[in-house]
């Protein structure tokens, strides 16, 4: 832990993620701000350190498993980038083509986890086929069942089992490292997963009513855990797999 918090990335990614929580415990922040950070802007500043994290230090490996595992975990963070950045930019745009739009960069950055977690050539084209597969459904159902998919729960809990199985497959990928620095890498991305579960869980019971939350609320700190979980996972891991893997 001592060696983790030395991490540059690291502290720099501490301070962010704290100075954006302060601002919910601040006197005198607007609640209208609050309703828009907690809209567009609270997570925006940590994905690209998530992909920083995981770039920094890739040329120092000389393993290809090593380098392909980090590459695909940057394109799944700028997967996430690639909604977060235009829907901040992008002032009360919320269209069905924007949402179909967005789930397709949900679906890649799910696709790119999965690979990472992926044994073989075959299972990173099965998941490819698969994420790919689940997002054409989706946008089927927002197309013809637009009722059904502006209730939420099949975008939603599509996204609880993908991280479920992205929890499975990394849980596995560790019981089956056969080093001790994958097993430390593999176990700190299943955390990570394990709280973006948490969370997707979270933000279904939010979307359909069941939990009386609003943006502006200091529960909106919750959504800025699994970007710090990624990026505190991206420099164990990278702290262990200097080595050749």
């Amino acid at each position: 832990m001592t060696r983790l918090l030395r991490d540059t990335t690291v502290r720099v990614a501490l301070l962010l993620w704290a100075g954006i929580a302060s601002l919910y415990f601040l006197p005198g922040v607007s609640p209208d701000f609050l309703v828009r950070l907690g809209d567009r802007y609270s997570t925006l500043p940590l994905w690209p350190w998530a992909v920083v994290a995981c770039l920094l230090g890739v040329g120092r490996s000389s393993a290809t498993v090593a380098r392909r595992f980090w590459i695909l975990q940057a394109w799944s963070f700028i997967a996430l980038l690639s909604i977060e950045l235009p829907w901040a930019l992008a002032q009360g745009s919320d269209t069905q083509t924007w949402n179909i739009a967005a789930e397709w960069c949900y679906f890649g950055y799910f696709a790119c986890q999965l690979m990472s977690a992926a044994r073989t050539a075959s299972g990173r084209a099965i998941a490819a086929g698969v994420s790919t597969m689940l997002a054409a459904g989706i946008t089927a159902v927002a197309i013809w069942h637009q009722p059904f998919y502006e209730s939420g729960w099949p975008s939603y809990l599509t996204y609880v089992g993908l991280d479920a199985a992205l929890l499975i497959a990394f849980w596995r990928r560790r019981r089956g490292a056969v080093t001790t620095a994958w097993a430390v890498t593999y176990t700190a991305f299943a955390a990570a997963v394990a709280l973006a579960l948490v969370i997707d869980t979270l933000d279904l019971l939010w979307y359909v009513g069941v939990l009386p939350w609003d943006s502006g609320m200091r529960t909106d700190i919750l959504w800025t855990l699994p970007p710090l979980a990624f990026i505190l996972a991206a420099r164990l891991g990278h702290q262990h797999l200097d080595t050749p893997a």
